[in-house]
């Protein structure tokens, strides 16, 4: 068959698989290690009539039957095993017949549909048939020594786990969930093991942070803000004329913090605040109408108009009073 541009092989018999060829592998280097290989034509859409037509034919064992990608079947036998004389002797007469159509067959008989696929692909050799009613435990040691392709990872797989994740945790530990899986198949593909990574499809849940932007108040959140702070004190004043120049300002907190009693002048008609930004550089704006209400009323209130160089937001003792020191 034909992908990306080159031919590669779609699948082998055993005595190319003993030369080393395997699907999957390009034309140029299987022929490389068989130099006899006999090539056939790849028919993908006569194969699956095939198949299918064999999933019918496998009724006589079973009612329920159907396909398994290009190269599989799915047989549920219970209930009819006792017609064949057991489980074993049902799957060795399908086997034997399917070899005598001149198939290559391999076959495993399990509780779990999935542990049946494992040891059928995967499994060293043609049967493998489980006990009924295995422990999980036996089940596992069944299945210890299979690769890692058995456990019939997709990407359907992966993001089924991570919807199930996303119902249960918080969006940044799913995301680091998902990036732990994908660099784990990353790496069982770079060492062979896995053709594709079944993860890198797969989507995490959206999850943004934002980065050095100051999310904005609007208008009533920043009345509601305002209007919540108790201003039967000196340090609710101070609280609320602070937050109102930091609201109508958009200074940083360490430039208001920094504002002296000076810094807050008349211009005209119009009250006027200086910050002191980083880098010695000053900005001056004219104050919007509440935070120069604000700004009076604590002023007033705390008696500090005269002294021009101290600090005009401070810190508050035991007291509950004002004291000399910036907040």
């Amino acid at each position: 068959m034909k992908e990306a541009g080159r031919l590669i092989a779609a699948a082998t018999d055993r005595r190319a698989e003993a030369a080393g060829v395997r699907p999957g592998m390009a034309l140029t280097d299987a022929r490389a290690l068989a130099p006899g290989l006999k090539v056939l034509p790849f028919d993908g859409r006569a194969d699956a009539r095939a198949l299918a037509a064999l999933a019918d034919w496998c009724r006589r064992y079973s009612p329920v039957t159907a396909t398994d990608g290009g190269d599989g079947l799915w047989l549920d036998i219970a209930g009819a095993a006792h017609l064949f004389g057991g489980e074993e002797a049902l799957i060795e007469d399908l086997l034997g017949r399917i070899r005598a159509f001149g198939f290559e067959a391999r076959a495993a008989l399990a509780d779990a549909p999935g542990t049946a696929w494992a040891l059928a692909r995967h499994g060293a050799g043609a049967l493998a048939i489980l006990p009924p009613g295995l422990t999980p435990g036996g089940v596992g040691r069944a299945i210890a020594g299979l690769p890692v392709a058995a456990l019939r990872i997709d990407p359907v797989t992966v993001a089924a786990y991570i919807r199930q994740l996303t119902a249960e945790n918080a969006k940044p530990l799913v995301k680091q969930h998902l990036a732990a899986i994908r660099g784990l198949f990353d790496y069982l593909v770079t060492g062979g093991i896995l053709p594709f990574n079944p993860a890198a499809a797969v989507r995490g849940p959206k999850y943004k942070v934002k980065k050095g932007k100051t999310p904005v108040l609007n208008q009533e959140e920043a009345r509601a803000l305002l209007n919540s702070i108790d201003t039967r004190t000196i340090a609710g004043l101070r609280d609320r004329a602070l937050i109102a120049v930091m609201i109508y300002t958009f200074g940083r907190v360490g430039a208001v913090l920094a504002l002296r009693v000076e810094d807050y002048y008349q211009q005209g008609k119009r009250w006027w605040v200086r910050l002191h930004e980083k880098g010695g550089k000053e900005i001056a704006m004219p104050v919007h109408h509440k935070a120069e209400e604000y700004l009076d009323a604590y002023l007033r209130a705390a008696g500090i108009w005269a002294q021009k160089k101290a600090p005009l937001f401070r810190s508050i003792d035991r007291d509950r009073k004002l004291t000399e020191r910036p907040m």
